[in-house]
């Protein structure tokens, strides 16, 4: 099979490479968490949102609608928002998606 590199399925973004080190990392992915993905209304926050992940996601996926069959490599956060998903995604998890 032919290999391509799709660079918008990188994992999302929780800081906009802004973030000094884990511990703040960590604070932006339980802020997230606390808004399901969602910015406040009048605020903005440092973290993609999961509206944000969805449409990159979903503009790749777009471009393989011809295809019968394609295998997406990913991370876990595009994978749960993709999937709408509630549970943590194991390494190396398998899921099967339906492009419609």
């Amino acid at each position: 099979m032919p290999l391509k590199v799709e660079f918008d399925l990188h994992e999302w973004t929780p800081d906009n490479f802004q973030a000094p080190g884990i511990n703040e990392i960590q604070e932006l992915m339980k802020d997230y968490t606390k808004h399901n993905g969602v910015y406040p209304p009048g605020e903005s926050k440092l973290w993609e949102s999961k509206e944000s992940v969805l449409k990159r996601v979903i503009n790749v996926l777009d471009r393989y609608l011809d295809k019968s069959k394609v295998i997406v490599v990913c991370h876990s956060m595009v994978i749960t928002t993709l999937l709408e998903l509630k549970l943590e995604v194991e390494f190396c998890g398998v899921f099967e998606y339906e492009i419609i």
